[in-house]
């Protein structure tokens, strides 16, 4: 029993990686968009499985649920890089909807800007056409123009 504990104790980090690729693919984790993208990839796949297969010079079990991990991190990141590559960006929308809708100015549109006099650009200093009327003001100060 006491030889079994020595055992565990040298090769306590091979029982914890082991421990963590179980508990990644026994578990439905989602892989990160930026590390799915890279391992979707061509190259990305051929590091994974490299460095699954270095697990095996480690600890014959780590390498082989490294192996079963780094085939499920595959499966899980693909189509990824195809999604990136094919569906547009929002800034890519945008600009295609912006210049598919550049409408010409029409003819009642010129003759409003032409025609209506807009209040906003008035003056109320003396342009005014009206006077206007105080009501009684039942005890309250006055308001005047200099305060």
């Amino acid at each position: 029993m006491t030889d079994l504990f020595k055992i565990m104790k040298k090769d306590t980090h091979h029982y914890v990686l082991a421990v963590l690729l179980i508990v990644f693919v026994v578990s439905d984790v989602q892989v990160p968009g930026i590390i799915g993208e890279l391992v979707d990839t061509i190259l990305g796949k051929i590091v994974v499985v490299m460095c699954a297969l270095s697990l095996f010079g480690a600890h014959p079990v780590v390498g082989a649920i490294g192996l079963v991990a780094a085939y499920q991190l595959i499966m899980r990141s693909q189509g990824l890089q195809a999604a990136s590559i094919y569906i547009p960006s929002e800034i890519k929308k945008s600009q295609v909807l912006t210049a598919m809708n550049q409408f010409p100015v029409t003819v009642e549109e010129e003759v409003i800007s032409n025609q209506i006099p807009y209040v906003f650009k008035r003056h109320a200093q003396g342009n005014s056409p009206y006077k206007g009327v105080q009501d009684k003001l039942h005890g309250a100060a006055k308001l005047n123009a200099s305060n």
